[in-house]
């Protein structure tokens, strides 16, 4: 079932990035809100240094009404967002779409962790924290861990696209989470021990893998790439969950180099166009602090390339090839 679910999504990316006209930039006439939202943003509404101009202040309930897509304001077009600030949210009117985007998921993530307070204190006493405690040391301690879990099976359980705009929608959600979050979230912590159990015993086979640097150093920044601090809550979960594969084809490409290293840098070289050029975009997109979704998706084809390549024993959902992955490069380059 995992499997065919990641064929289709691996489907789609092709399809994506293969379709100019699919992934063009649309338009769209911005449409001033009314109602409640632009009545609330009246006169009172101020602006904190660094964030948005705030139109409900310190809340800790959905006790704002409904949120609009784009309101005006004093003449000003913005973004309404539910923004996190620790202790409680704000409602604040921000400039760009995908900035108000990206902090509305934070905000509501936030509101429903100060909504569900005792729900979240006793899953955090069930959660196999000490088990998983040394194999996650490099990247946290045991309440890292647990706040990760947490946001992931939150994420997982009431944070799907599209995310809640209206009190009704995001009060739906909830009690959705009160009901399939520890489930959710335990399932994640199995997946997370598996990661790590994949990990460990890569580590070990590149450790007798000395002879070979330039291999070791490219499998050492793949996991790098796919292990950053906070991976459990920044991997969406339909990649987490392929995670543990990705790592056992590198640990199959380590045996198989012993017995045919030719081979091995055969493939290297074919791989390593693609990979240039993905990390090259990848910089830029990154200082210009630009996030590109149909980068993304090439990323995760490189991954499943890599497992045709070197491990084609443990399959990809689809068929793979440098020769697709090119096609689809170059349609995403001249889009």
């Amino acid at each position: 079932e995992l499997r065919a679910a990641h064929r289709a999504s691996v489907e789609a990316s092709f399809e994506r990035l293969a379709v100019k006209a699919a992934l063009a930039g649309g338009g769209g006439n911005p449409t001033g809100g009314s109602g409640a939202a632009s009545a609330a943003a009246g006169a009172g509404a101020g602006r904190k240094p660094g964030g948005g101009r705030v139109l409900h202040a310190e809340c800790t309930n959905w006790d704002f009404g409904d949120l609009e897509d784009i309101i005006e304001v004093h003449n000003l077009i913005g973004y309404p967002a539910v923004v996190d600030h620790e202790t409680h949210i704000n409602v604040e009117l921000l400039d760009a779409q995908a900035e108000a985007e990206a902090a509305h998921r934070k905000g509501l993530m936030r509101l429903l962790q100060l909504q569900m307070k005792e729900q979240i204190a006793g899953l955090r006493k069930s959660l196999p924290l000490r088990q998983l405690g040394m194999a996650f040391l490099s990247f946290g301690g045991e309440a890292e861990l647990a706040q990760q879990l947490i946001e992931a099976g939150l994420a997982r359980a009431c944070l799907t696209d599209p995310l809640p705009r209206k009190q009704a929608e995001f009060m739906a959600r909830r009690s959705d989470a009160k009901v399939k979050l520890g489930l959710i979230t335990q399932e994640i912590a199995g997946l997370t021990a598996r990661i790590l159990e994949e990990q460990q015993a890569l580590t070990k086979k590149l450790a007798s893998a000395k002879a070979y640097p330039a291999v070791v150093q490219d499998i050492q920044a793949q996991v790098a790439r796919l292990l950053p601090k906070q991976f459990i809550t920044t991997t969406p979960y339909a990649q987490l969950a392929h995670l543990p594969r990705y790592f056992k084809a590198a640990g199959v490409r380590l045996d198989k180099l012993k017995t045919d290293p030719a081979r091995d840098a055969r493939l290297a070289t074919e791989l390593a166009p693609l990979m240039h050029n993905y990390l090259r975009k990848y910089q830029e997109n990154a200082k210009a602090r630009i996030t590109d979704a149909r980068l993304e998706e090439f990323r995760w084809l490189l991954e499943e390339l890599r497992v045709s390549l070197f491990a084609q024993e443990l399959k990809t959902p689809m068929p793979v090839s440098v020769k697709r992955l090119q096609k689809a490069w170059d349609a995403y380059r001249n889009l």
